[in-house]
Parts: structure tokens; C-alpha cells; sequence
């Protein structure tokens, strides 16, 4: 089970049916009420009010919300606050607006919203076209990429699209020095398709595939024969599995969502929460594999991996970011029992099992993470013992290669490629093509020490080196090509300070001397959350914005994992607030420090860094003139009733309970928009297929704007078809989407041909 901390990223089950869980029931028990005073009724499990111009105000009455007990139903309310098709609801005390709940529905009302707002930005943009931004984006756009990449046997397999490819396909190098050749290309199982993940079997010889439609990653499982193409066995119902081979390559453990007729099935939340773990044998049905393990908890994530002679199955149980715990199965029992090996606490664990050991990664009482070990006949007692100790840099993934530990470090915000021996003793660093970029995914296999890896750097584009541990020296195996001159570019290192003194590292990116007239064009980027590390990475728009004579900073704020289990817990829950005066803290240091002025500051923030622009847009309106925030979370009250959100409480609370109620209140992008105000220029952008952040957000963010904005500046809506989070999307439509962004930025901005 390699599991690194940073796949907790693009991841996102007791028994009995699931048919609405208590924080679901809370909320659709609305009573609302017609101006006579008559009760309407529920609006369905969304507690949507429709386009009934009836509506005028509800209040929550199931028994699961506490502190209403006093609220008066039918209140009257400020029409112009809340329009036709909105309510009001009084929850734990609190009247609260929701003036644009009908924009929560597929209807012909919010359809007919969708298409006049998505026109009105086309009509934005071609107002403020230039002829030269789509040619020369999509040029730097069109400079390849490497993605995942996996090692198994003698072979080595890894994603890369090249030049004008609309998507990644994927790629083995057979054996060290042949030349690679294509295996999958995702477009033979449809022209929208997308490689979501891929597993080797342990001799190479076999793929486990996923394959997803327009981007919404609710992927197919294919089962590929590498030296043919061949496919065989397909199981639907498997997004974002974890998967473990058998090494006899006969099948594989393997995580799926259920079936139609199965325990937990629900038809109005397909591939959402009970994420099961299965085992399945080649060329048999897959409607008759044998569970291995129910999730405790419908959001909880199960991942398995299997020992040498598949007579053990270590099963890691992931409790959203922040918490997880490891299982012992013996697979050849004949009850399969799951046995406990963690303690009752709340920190992460991940392993593997080799030579009879269990090897595991954890921040119990080490918030920048340890490696332990335990023999396996004696994993039950829980003897861990450590073998590399918590330093001052932060683990950021380990796996195993032969004799060899692998652990990527996050050090002073870049990566680190340190190895040990399998009692912990350290053996030379692997040098890195550049101290300060990082690492993409490390590719180890438990049968050699020979491994594969991915770099990148603000100035370096993205490849695939491989080594022979412990000495040999990286060679580099797959790159692309990109016709770019760095010898101007340079890299500046500011900090801000924050709110409460916290200091927050700004990386900025320009070209010659950075100016201090106050005038440069900023684009600034965050996100914070989720303990992701935004450490420097090579990204192809940024370089078209420093041609434009733009500067590109990202800062490094609270909620991240640049600095530990600390600094991620110092962002979320009841101290996201950080988060926000951390990236405020950022913005105004743009200024205060003589490079910029508000009027020539951008921010950019996508899904979780959505949410942080929608903060940013209703907290600190005046401090930059322009926001990009696509695929966003903006309504924090109701953001559990937009599956699969329910996944997310872990990080950012359960607005069912009073306590987490009031500080998302508090912050809520959607439910704090002034009720009128100076609007930032601000461009929204959502997608149709979309199945980790709804569109609901968007719709609900961009109309309160709209009709809150008594200022000069555009607040543009944009929706996407047949594109999802991201993930797969196509070259043409990524140019699009950042020649609508940068057709925004440079005009807002003022930088003029």
C-alpha cells in the first residue's frame, strides 16, 4: 500500500443501507412556509424551496439540530435580501439568507441562468480579445507533461502527453535503456476519455486501468495485457481505487463503490460514499468478488496491500486527512478478520509489508512524521519500533525499493530524496536535478533497488529519472521538449506577516530585476488545505504571464503541509480563519513592500483555494483589483448536502453541529457577501461534470455577487460541459479556459499590448 500523504489529495462504511444520514436529515427538515402562513412542505433531500414565489422564509426543526427552539417561524423578511425562490432558515439562532436556493436545481430557470451568464463572459471575452494571447498560450501549453509513474519487474510505466496530444498516454520502458513505447492511449475507449490511475501486476506483465468519461472521474477498472494491448476484465464503480496485486498475478485486492442491489447502494449518490474493499480473481464476474472489508464510516477510505506470499493483507482506513489506522487480515484463514495495529489516536499511519515486516509511515506524537516497523507475527501486539525519526524536514511519501527505504522530504518548501537502509541507517541522498524544486511521485518496486521518480522546478519542465540505489547516479529516462528561455527569470523569497505574527513565505517569480515602483502586475496564487505542499513546480501559463511582464507568486499559507502536521491543523476546523489572514497577510505585503498596488494584483485559487478567493472577494474586497476562482466551495452551511462533501468534514467541520456551524458561518463566502459593495473584478468558473465540487456553489456565489455589486467592476459566471474537477482535461480545452483567464486578468489589470 504505498501510500504517499499527498495522494490524500486527489482521493476524496458501517452496515446498512444508507439512505440518509443524520447531518442530511437535519437540513431537509425544513418547514416552508406560503405568505398565509401554510406549510408547502420539504423541497427533497437539498430542502430546495423551487421557483415557487410562495416561499417566503423556513425554519429547521429536526430534532438533530439544537439551539432553535426560540426562532418564530414566518418572520418577515427583506424582499430585496432574499427573492423569489430564495429562504430563510433560523438555524442554531441564526436567520440565515439563502436568496439564491432555487440555483440549486437542473431547471429551466437555472439552465436559462447558466446559458445567459456563460454568454455574457464569451461576450467578455471577445470584447477584449487579442491575437496573439490564444496563439502564444497555446504554444507554452502545448510543451508536454509527465505525470504518474510506477515501477514493476524490469519495467517502468509513466503518463506523458506530448506537444499537440489532447491528453496523456500511457507509456513502459520494457527494460533499463529501451526505448518507450505506448501501452494505453485513453482516447481508444472514447474521445472524452481519461486515465484516472493505473497499477502494474509485479511482473509488469499485466494493467489495472481506470478509465473515466468528460472528466468526472467515475472510472471503469481495465484489467490490459501490456505486451498486447489485449483487455480483458472490466469493473464499473470504481473511482479513485486502491488496488494490490496478488503476486502470482491471478488478481487483486481492490476498492470499488457498490453495486446495484448491494449493501449501501444508493442510486441518487453513485461511486460517492461506502467505498468497499473487494477481492477479485481474473476472468471471473466481478458482481460475485468477496468483500474483504466494510469501511466503519461511509465517508472513510480503505486501501490494502498484499505481503510477498499474499498470505497478508495490510488494510489502511483513511478517516479524511488528518487520521487513519492499519488492519491485519490473514488471507488464509478461513474467517478473514481485520485485527487493529494503531493505537486509538489521532494521527496518520500508512505501510507496506515486506520480509516480514510491516513498514509505516505516522505522526503520532511526530508532526513532521516518522517510519516504524514491526515484525509481522507480531503486529497484534503493536511493537513498533522506530527506525527513522522525526526530522526537521516533513516526510512527504516512503515506499520500499529492494533493501532500500525511500522517503521524499518537504525541506524550507522543496523536495528532498533521502534513503535508508531497512533498519533505518542512512545511505547517500539522491541529488536532484535543482535544489529547489519537486518531486512529482517516486516509483519503487520491493523486488529491486532500482527506482524511477518525477521532478519538475519553477524553470525546469517536468521528466522521468530512474537510479540504482544506493549510489547510482539519476539518469533522466523521459522528458519533453519546451523551446524556452529561463537564463532571466529568477526567483525571490519575501515573507509576509499575518494577522497574529504568523510569518507566511511568498515565492516570487519574475523576470530581470524586481521592480519596487509600485506598478508590477501580480498574479498570486494560493490554496491551504488539505495539507498539500504548493512547493515550486513548472508551470506553463505562469511563463506566458511573465512574458507579459507579470510577476507569479505563490504563497505558502496555514492549512498546507509545508511544515508539518501542525501548520496543515493550524488551517482547518475552527482555525481556518488562518488560512484567510494568512493569504490577506500576502496580499498586502504585495503592496506594503513597494512591488505592486491594488489595482494591479490578481489572485487565483482553484476548488479549496476556491473557497480562499471566495473569502479573499467578501473579506478583503479592496486590496486587489482581480480574482480567478474556478471550481470553488462558497456556501459553507449547506457545502454537506453537495456530495460527496461529506468526505471534507474532517478538515473543514459539520455544519449540523452547533459549534462547527458558527465559525463556517462566520466565513461562509456565500452567506457573508455584503449586501451591497464595491466588487473586486471577479471571474467564476464551475463545470457540469464536476464530481468533487458541485456547481451549486458557483451558480448560488456568482448571482449574490451580482446582485450585491454597486461598483464598476464585471463579475463574470462561466460553466464548463463535459469537464469535470480537472482531471483529463483536453489541451484544446485547457487553452480555452487560460485564454479566458489571462483575456481577464490583462484587461482588469490594465496590461496592454
Amino acid at each position: 500500500m504505498r501510500v504517499m500523504r499527498s495522494s490524500l489529495r486527489s482521493a476524496w462504511c458501517t452496515g446498512g443501507h444508507r439512505a440518509a444520514p443524520p447531518r442530511r436529515r437535519a437540513l431537509c427538515g425544513l418547514v416552508l412556509l406560503s405568505l398565509s402562513g401554510g406549510t408547502i412542505g420539504c423541497g427533497g433531500s437539498t430542502g430546495s424551496a423551487g421557483d415557487s414565489p410562495a416561499v417566503i422564509s423556513a425554519a429547521i426543526v429536526s430534532e438533530t439540530t439544537s439551539g432553535v427552539a426560540d426562532a418564530t417561524p414566518g418572520e418577515p423578511m427583506n424582499e430585496t435580501e432574499v427573492p423569489e425562490g430564495g429562504v430563510v432558515e433560523v438555524l442554531f439562532g441564526h436567520r440565515v439568507a439563502d436568496p439564491f436556493r432555487w440555483l440549486e436545481e437542473r431547471r429551466p430557470r437555472t439552465d436559462a441562468w447558466i446559458e445567459e451568464q456563460t454568454a455574457r463572459t464569451v461576450a467578455y471575452q471577445e470584447a477584449h480579445d487579442s491575437p496573439t494571447r490564444a496563439a502564444r498560450l497555446r504554444e507554452l501549453l502545448s510543451i508536454g507533461s509527465i505525470g504518474s509513474i510506477a515501477r514493476a519487474g524490469q519495467a517502468t510505466f509513466f503518463e506523458r502527453r506530448e506537444g499537440d496530444a489532447e491528453r496523456p498516454i500511457l507509456f513502459v520502458i520494457d527494460t533499463p535503456g529501451a526505448a518507450a513505447r505506448p501501452v494505453v492511449n485513453p482516447e481508444d475507449f472514447g474521445e472524452r476519455s481519461s486515465i484516472d490511475y493505473f497499477v502494474p501486476s509485479p511482473s509488469g506483465r499485466l494493467l489495472a486501468v481506470g478509465v473515466s468519461q468528460n472528466g468526472d472521474e467515475r472510472s471503469t477498472l481495465h484489467v490490459i495485457e501490456v505486451a498486447t494491448g489485449a483487455r480483458r476484465d472490466a469493473i464499473p464503480h470504481a473511482k479513485w481505487a486502491s488496488l494490490s496485486w496478488r503476486h502470482d498475478e491471478s488478481g487483486f485486492l481492490y476498492t470499488r463503490y457498490p453495486l446495484e442491489g448491494e449493501a449501501d447502494w444508493d442510486p441518487d449518490a453513485q461511486d460517492t460514499y461506502n467505498r468497499h474493499l473487494f477481492e477479485h480473481t481474473l476472468g471471473q464476474p466481478y458482481e460475485s468478488d468477496a468483500l474483504i472489508m466494510r469501511a466503519p464510516e461511509p465517508t472513510d477510505f480503505l486501501g490494502a496491500a498484499l505481503d510477498e506470499g499474499d498470505r497478508w493483507a495490510l488494510i489502511g482506513n483513511f478517516r479524511g486527512w488528518s487520521q487513519s489506522e492499519l488492519f491485519l487480515v490473514d488471507m488464509a484463514s478461513d474467517v478473514q478478520t481485520p485485527h487493529p495495529l494503531t493505537p486509538d489516536s489521532d494521527a496518520v499511519w500508512n505501510g507496506e509489508l515486506h520480509r516480514d515486516y510491516i513498514y509505516a509511515y505516522t505522526n503520532d506524537e511526530a508532526p513532521h512524521g516518522k517510519i516504524v516497523r514491526v515484525r509481522t507475527d507480531e503486529a497484534r501486539d503493536r511493537r513498533w519500533e522506530q527506525i527513522v525519526p522525526e526530522a526537521e524536514g516533513t516526510i512527504d511519501s516512503f515506499s520500499i525499493a529492494g533493501d532500500y527505504l525511500v522517503v521524499t522530504y518537504v525541506e524550507d518548501i522543496a523536495s528532498r530524496l533521502r534513503v535508508f537502509s531497512l533498519a533505518g541507517r542512512p545511505v547517500p541522498d539522491v541529488a536532484l536535478p535543482v535544489d529547489v524544486g519537486s518531486i512529482g511521485a517516486v516509483a519503487t518496486s520491493h523486488e529491486s533497488s532500482r527506482i524511477a521518480f518525477t521532478f519538475s522546478s519553477f524553470f525546469s519542465p517536468p521528466a522521468a529519472y530512474e537510479l540504482t540505489l544506493p549510489d547510482g547516479t539519476a539518469t533522466a529516462i523521459a522528458t519533453v521538449s519546451a523551446d524556452i528561455d529561463t537564463s532571466d527569470l529568477h526567483v525571490t523569497r519575501e515573507h509576509a506577516t499575518s494577522r497574529d505574527g504568523t510569518p507566511v513565505n511568498l515565492f516570487l517569480v519574475h523576470r530581470g530585476e524586481l521592480p519596487r515602483d509600485g506598478t508590477a502586475p501580480v498574479l498570486l496564487e494560493g490554496y491551504g488545505g488539505f495539507n498539500v505542499s504548493l512547493t515550486p513546480t513548472f508551470s506553463r501559463n505562469a511563463l506566458y504571464w511573465l512574458e507579459r511582464g507579470g510577476v507569479y507568486a505563490v504563497a505558502n499559507i496555514r492549512g498546507g503541509g509545508e511544515f508539518g502536521e501542525e501548520w496543515h491543523r493550524a488551517g482547518m476546523l475552527g482555525s481556518k480563519q488562518n488560512v484567510f489572514d494568512d493569504f490577506a497577510a500576502a496580499i498586502a505585503h504585495l503592496t506594503e513592500s513597494g512591488l505592486s498596488n491594488p489595482d494591479r494584483i490578481a489572485i487565483s485559487g482553484g476548488s479549496n483555494g476556491g473557497l480562499l478567493m471566495g473569502a479573499m472577494i467578501t473579506q478583503v474586497p479592496d486590496t486587489f483589483r482581480a480574482a480567478l476562482t474556478a471550481v470553488g466551495l462558497y456556501d459553507m452551511v449547506r457545502y454537506t448536502q453537495f456530495p460527496p462533501a461529506e468526505i471534507w468534514i474532517s478538515e473543514y467541520g459539520d455544519p449540523a453541529e452547533p459549534d462547527a456551524f458558527e465559525w463556517l458561518y462566520a466565513y461562509s463566502p456565500y452567506h457573508n457577501v455584503p449586501a451591497s459593495f464595491r466588487a473586486p473584478s471577479v471571474l467564476i468558473t464551475t463545470a457540469d461534470s464536476d464530481t468533487r465540487v458541485s456547481w451549486q456553489h458557483s451558480t448560488k456565489f456568482g448571482a449574490r455577487l451580482q446582485a450585491a455589486n454597486i461598483g464598476p467592476n464585471p463579475v463574470l459566471f462561466y460553466m464548463e460541459h463535459a469537464q469535470g474537477h480537472g482531471a483529463g482535461t483536453a489541451l484544446d480545452d485547457l487553452v480555452r479556459d487560460y485564454v479566458r483567464r489571462y483575456t481577464f486578468i490583462e484587461t482588469e489589470l490594465g496590461v496592454v499590448e
